[in-house]
């Protein structure tokens, strides 16, 4: 009886597994089916029409539907508009539901917020006939930066006190010793714990040295403190709040902090610092890879093979296609109808940033408040001890901060309507299972969509290389 017992047994276990590639593929499928459709008329129509006529066919405006102009006489100072990304929705569903539903409040706080600062005469630079990237930016200017710096403070405070907190609450048995370090689980692919060290060392210092060499005026003992302190320090604390926690730490600002105190009290002028790669990381989340590595059974030394075989060829390809795209139109145009909005934004923020460094009163500095910053701070330990006292989840003040006036809020309108309806419709009837559905669900949109945009970039480079031809 025994050896039929365990043939049933191998059987159902068989059988489950079976099911469970079954659903999801099905789940995949219609995932895909979705992102081929939507991904036809978001990408493939405006490329394949912009190629044939002399502008591109869009059905649904890139990046987003802009309305900033239509309601500044009813709401001064805000960016409104709406984008119509299908992919939102399902990241909607995918997300943790408080931290959307934190983004949504903290929208709707900036909704309310920026006409009284507005009228208050805080958001001075704003005036009428602005669109959503010269209000973000103006809006950034007179308040978000500071108060945002200040909330990112208490984001900062919140994640150390829960790292404290965990430490002391970790009732588990199971504490490691140094030792550990020299005995690995087998079969992982795991190489010596010294080379591991001196990898680390002699790529540190190799940091340092091009830093050095690249911004000799630059105090070289940020570049050392950089490798050797901030980075073990931040990396080790959040290893730990992922393994126990599951949640990642992040310090802000620390490398902006760092190289205005360079120019503050050394005597350092200049923009050059910005874009040295300075060794600065936090590699406490690689954690959770190398867990996905062991629950996979993947080897580490395989790993290691595979970034050795993929590196040159993605080098080689990368700039070899990166100088074909750049040939094939103007970046920004209106073929890059993304890039368009966005780089202006985006270069006006690291402007702003960047002439912390520069002699004078940089625009930086006018833009630095400190009311604003302790503001912030406030606000965020207010928020903090409210949802405590009540017992909502932490992950309000995340998606709080995300939604509060400091970037384009046109997709959160699309992913609080993914986050209701996984919430509300999804999860009521499919109940647990619709947890492992979404993000199947996700993957298959992202690849439907993905294989739309690699047809409609290839059908790019084929007719634009016949188009460059000598004949």
């Amino acid at each position: 009886m025994a050896p039929v017992a365990a043939l049933g047994t191998m059987a159902l276990a068989e059988s489950t597994e079976d099911k469970q590639k079954s659903w999801k593929w099905r789940v995949f499928s219609i995932g895909g089916i979705i992102g081929l459709a939507f991904g036809a008329i978001y990408v493939l129509l405006p490329t394949v029409s912009g190629l044939i006529f002399t502008q591109p066919i869009r059905l649904i405006p890139i990046p987003w539907v802009e309305l900033t102009r239509h309601t500044e006489g009813v709401l001064p100072a805000v960016a409104t508009g709406i984008q119509l990304d299908l992919g939102l929705l399902f990241v909607g569903m995918v997300l943790p539901f408080w931290a959307v539903i934190g983004g949504a409040a903290g929208l709707l706080i900036t909704v309310v917020a920026n006409p009284i600062l507005y009228h208050q005469g805080i958001l001075n630079r704003w005036h009428q006939g602005m669109g959503t990237v010269d209000t973000v930016f103006a809006n950034n200017f007179d308040f978000y930066m500071s108060f945002g710096i200040g909330l990112g403070l208490a984001i900062a405070f919140v994640g150390i006190w829960h790292v404290v907190r965990s430490f002391g609450n970790n009732k588990s048995g199971q504490r490691g010793s140094f030792k550990d370090l020299f005995r690995p689980p087998p079969g992982r692919g795991d190489f010596n714990f010294w080379i591991s060290i001196g990898i680390y060392v002699s790529s540190t210092l190799a940091y340092v040295a091009l830093c050095v060499w690249l911004v000799p005026n630059f105090p070289w003992i940020f570049f050392l403190a950089y490798g050797f302190v901030y980075t073990p320090v931040i990396s080790y604390i959040t290893a730990r709040m992922e393994g126990i926690a599951g949640q990642f730490v992040s310090l802000p600002l620390v490398r902006e902090a760092s190289f205005i105190a360079g120019a503050k009290f050394f005597g350092y002028q200049g923009i050059e610092i910005w874009y040295a790669p300075i060794p600065i990381h936090n590699y406490g989340e690689a954690t959770v890879s190398f867990r996905q590595i062991e629950l996979t059974g993947t080897s580490i030394r395989g790993i290691i093979k595979a970034e050795i075989v993929v590196f040159p060829v993605v080098m080689v390809a990368s700039l070899l296609f990166s100088q074909f795209i750049w040939r094939l139109a103007p970046i920004p145009s209106s073929s890059y109808p993304y890039a368009q909005e966005l780089w202006h934004l985006q270069a006006l923020n690291m402007l702003l940033m960047q002439t912390s460094t520069l002699e004078g009163n940089s625009l930086f500095f006018q833009a630095l408040k400190g009311s604003y910053v302790l503001s912030g701070l406030g606000f965020g330990v207010v928020i903090y001890a409210l949802l405590t006292l009540l017992g909502l989840p932490v992950l309000l003040i995340y998606g709080v901060v995300r939604g509060l006036g400091q970037t384009t809020p046109h997709g959160l309108i699309l992913e609080v309507i993914g986050a209701l309806l996984g919430r509300f419709l999804f999860l009521k009837r499919y109940r647990t299972m619709w947890r492992q559905y979404a993000p199947v669900l996700l993957a298959g949109f992202s690849c439907g969509m993905g294989l739309t945009g690699m047809f409609a970039m290839g059908f790019t480079l084929i007719l634009k290389s016949l188009g460059r031809l000598a004949y």
